[in-house]
């Protein structure tokens, strides 16, 4: 259609320019006298006019061009989306049913018995985190986050965390380096959907035998924390949009790694309601660090 469109913008100027020069050509033959730039004239005229047009026309093609291509990339983003949480409720759903089933149908012994109901109870905060996620991200949208703001004790949450990432995740060695009695006025919820998010994020995205690093200290007017670990980093064309809602690497029919593409999002959106500046450097040798700057 674009083609088209400026294939006959270029025939109308042609035909303008013809029938322009027989009219000129007409006059001369019936002795008018004409200036002797009026064919020049005529021709600046029609090229001055069409060139305007073919600037509007390639504009109103670059602008839909761009407006349809951003409708595709939304639309495959949830596309992304759905098929992430459809396998992403399935799983913990059916391993809760399986496990509540064999408690139910079999006779087992106390340690299986246990093992089984730690299962259910890992899987039930699996799906918990995945609900939440997907309220917080709805409430970020929509503007209607409240929350309870207060003086919290941000040493005794972050180690509190780490402790519960840890018995989810038994493989994975975390490193902490959590300074005492860091105080910040914030919201509890919000700081700990922030931190298992990049806590789970890391652990996502690097090998299991490879530790996952967390700082925590202070100073008189700014908190500074820090995930970092020795995965596959991030690269740098990626960092403008890896905290966009859905945003994912790669399509979810072939990629490996769980997730909904929430999780960074939410991450930069409880950055910004605390007024907290979030930055992605390089690990060395490799992996990401992220770093968030708190001011008390």
């Amino acid at each position: 259609m674009a083609a088209y469109l400026v294939f006959q913008l270029v025939w109308w100027g042609w035909q303008l320019y013809k029938l322009q020069f027989a009219y000129l050509q007409h006059l001369k033959s019936e002795g008018a006298k004409l200036p002797e730039n009026a064919l020049r004239n005529k021709i600046f005229m029609i090229v001055g006019e069409g060139g305007v047009f073919l600037l509007l026309l390639f504009l109103g093609i670059w602008w839909i061009k761009k407006n349809v291509w951003q409708d595709l990339k939304r639309a495959q983003k949830e596309k992304n989306f759905l098929l992430a949480v459809t396998h992403e409720l399935k799983t913990p759903i059916a391993a809760i049913r399986l496990n509540t089933q064999t408690l139910k149908n079999r006779k087992l012994t106390e340690e299986q018995s246990q093992d089984l109901c730690a299962d259910i109870i890992t899987e039930s905060n699996r799906l918990e985190t995945l609900v939440n996620n997907i309220l917080l991200a709805t409430q970020f949208e929509q503007n209607t986050i409240l929350g309870n703001w207060q003086k919290i004790d941000l040493s005794a949450l972050v180690e509190a965390q780490i402790k519960r990432f840890q018995q989810l995740f038994p493989e994975r060695t975390v490193n902490s380096n959590i300074h005492s009695n860091i105080f910040l006025q914030a919201e509890e919820n919000m700081l700990v959907s922030l931190l298992f998010n990049l806590l789970e994020n890391a652990n996502k995205y690097s090998p299991v035998s490879e530790p996952i690093s967390v700082l925590l200290k202070g100073s008189e007017h700014l908190v500074f924390m820090e995930i970092s670990d020795f995965g596959i980093g991030i690269p740098n064309e990626e960092r403008k949009s890896i905290f966009e809602k859905f945003h994912r690497v790669g399509n979810e029919e072939t990629r490996s790694q769980k997730g909904t593409g929430l999780g960074l999002y939410i991450v930069k959106e409880i950055c910004k309601a605390h007024k907290a500046e979030i930055t992605i450097n390089d690990n060395s040798p490799c992996g990401s660090r992220f770093q968030i700057t708190f001011s008390k």
